[in-house]
């Protein structure tokens, strides 16, 4: 049974408190290679794409990773958080609007310069935490936060 809108947050929030909101933001760029680097995920709980929640990426406002999302807006943040994994994959826009970006950080990161900055903006689609329950393999328990199950 799917989650409800404010379950679904709660348990996103949880998997990214857990992990210190660091995770590896992957993308495919235009010679088809993945490419990957450790992020730092913030959470505006007023952004909401229906039921679906909305993570956000600070990055330069001339960085590959930008460029590469504009073409291909496919990604994924994955990273380990207390007892397990985190993984959701979704549609990135990239924000370069230096009013919309300065915007966002008021709310994001308060402080923060928004001077050469652009906000990677995630609507998730489909998410899943991993439980390790032991260190043998296949050991684990996931459970499907937002999307389709696995096969």
């Amino acid at each position: 049974m799917p989650l409800s809108r404010p379950e679904l947050a709660e348990a996103v929030h949880a998997a990214l408190d857990a992990g210190g909101g660091a995770l590896v933001l992957t993308n495919v760029d235009s010679s088809g290679a993945i490419r990957s680097r450790p992020v730092t995920v913030w959470v505006d709980d007023t952004e909401l794409v229906g039921p679906l929640p909305v993570l956000h990426v600070l990055t330069g406002a001339d960085a590959r990773k930008a460029d590469a999302l504009q073409r291909d807006a496919t990604a994924t943040l994955a990273g380990p958080v207390r007892g397990g994994w985190f993984a959701a994959g979704g549609r990135a826009d990239v924000i370069r609007d230096p009013s919309a970006v300065r915007d966002l950080l008021a709310r994001l990161a308060p402080g923060l310069p928004s001077d050469g900055v652009a906000v990677i903006r995630i609507t998730v689609l489909e998410a899943r935490r991993w439980s390790v329950r032991s260190v043998r393999p296949f050991d684990n328990v996931c459970t499907q936060l937002l999307g389709a199950p696995s096969p």
